[in-house]
């Protein structure tokens, strides 16, 4: 069944329980209550990872309850508090770590947890600081809030108000929890290092790739070996165009056209106002992987592609990472936040520092392109996809986690 079925309202058992990636249903089904704040039936809710966690979590013998999306109380007051944090004092103040939003989101929880359920496991901890219940909670996510401020823009120059309520949820939502998953060992440690969780409550899965399907060797063989010799075809995927580097990766392709390697790159996401279009770029604004012809363009690209080039200057977690793997596509991303778990030096693209220039990111690709060591690098990120980077990996490991909570 496809996201788009999903979301004209077929169950989400049904879509869950329906995937391509081979596994094996343990005997005993576990009854999870499953949290999100966002519809987890929704393909654009986080980039499809609610919906492609359910699907994960429901292949290996959780059954899923869910009990979101939740719904944001007095919105409207909390817009104005913003409002006035950011004209007022020049500060942000997110309301996502609002202490009312958070007891709120207990509130509506509370009264669905029933006592069938045996896990409460919830994707983020923004519903979890206040949620008070017998069972175990576990959830998964891809940052704690230390590691955000001063990352995102998003959470920089922020409130002393908002610091203090941030950190203060955070911990509170590790202490309610028995187990905490992170899809990086940099977010794991973190959860160590600056709220004292104890090791053996934290462990680290990497997310899967929001995208059904698995090349097969032949067709990654195919795929590969149809690419160009002769023109080199640059990937940037990113809806936030400067966090994710997308300067970086313009500069990259202008830079192996003036040195002799004709390129050529399609940039996914919103085109940055007022910035003219180099002849070599190719702007593919939003692709809606809700629709056929959204996800029939973006595995297009990426079949097509080279390189997935990602210069994120602050990353937690990039599915497009696992997303390139999963289509045959080197990842040449930043050494910062997550992303150095996904991306693995020399197997499936490389790492370069926050602080590298063009120059480096296109003296890698010239020192491969065209050679024997690009279809090998290629061919060992698909292999990298099946080993470690798929749902289906990711959910049975997530299964052995919560057996030994249970």
């Amino acid at each position: 069944m496809s996201e788009r079925a999903a979301g004209r309202g077929e169950s989400l058992a049904e879509t869950w329980a329906t995937s391509d990636r081979p596994h094996t249903t343990p005997a005993r089904p576990v009854h999870t209550a499953y949290v999100t704040t966002d519809d987890p039936a929704d393909v654009r809710s986080w980039s499809g990872t609610y919906l492609y966690v359910g699907k994960a979590l429901s292949a290996h013998g959780l059954e899923l309850d869910p009990l979101g999306p939740l719904e944001m109380k007095h919105e409207l007051l909390f817009k104005a508090k913003e409002a006035c944090f950011r004209f007022g004092l020049r500060r942000r103040h997110p309301r996502d770590r609002e202490p009312a939003i958070a007891k709120s989101y207990a509130t509506q929880l509370e009264p669905r947890i029933r006592p069938e359920h045996e896990l409460v496991f919830a994707v983020g901890t923004l519903a979890i600081p206040y949620l008070e219940c017998e069972q175990p909670i576990a959830f998964w996510s891809d940052a704690t809030w230390a590691v955000m401020v001063d990352f995102y823009p998003v959470y920089s120059n922020l409130s002393a108000q908002s610091l203090r309520h941030g950190h203060a949820l955070e911990k509170a939502a590790l202490e309610r929890s028995a187990l905490a998953i992170y899809s990086s060992d940099w977010a794991a440690q973190s959860a160590i290092d600056d709220y004292g969780l104890e090791p053996d409550r934290v462990a680290v899965v990497p997310f899967g790739a929001n995208m059904d399907g698995q090349l097969s060797d032949r067709e990654a063989d195919d795929v590969v070996a149809g690419r160009s010799d002769d023109v080199c075809r640059l990937l940037f995927i990113g809806a936030e165009f400067e966090r994710k580097g997308g300067p970086l990766a313009l500069d990259v392709a202008r830079q192996l056209n003036e040195a002799g390697l004709a390129t050529t790159i399609d940039v996914v996401g919103p085109w940055p106002a007022g910035t003219e279009v180099p002849p070599y770029a190719q702007p593919r604004g939003y692709v809606d992987k809700s629709t056929s012809e959204g996800r029939a363009l973006l595995r297009s690209l990426l079949l097509d592609a080279h390189f997935l080039l990602l210069p994120s200057r602050a990353e937690c977690s990039a599915i497009v990472l696992s997303e390139a793997a999963a289509h045959a596509v080197p990842a040449l991303a930043s050494r910062v936040g997550g992303s150095p778990t996904i991306v693995r030096d020399g197997v499936n693209g490389g790492l370069f520092d926050r602080d590298a220039g063009a120059e480096e990111y296109a003296d890698f690709i010239q020192g491969v392109f065209g050679s024997p060591a690009y279809r090998s690098l290629a061919l060992s990120s698909l292999e990298e996809s099946r080993q470690r980077l798929n749902w289906d990996v990711a959910g049975a490991r997530v299964r052995e986690l919560v057996e030994a909570i249970l």
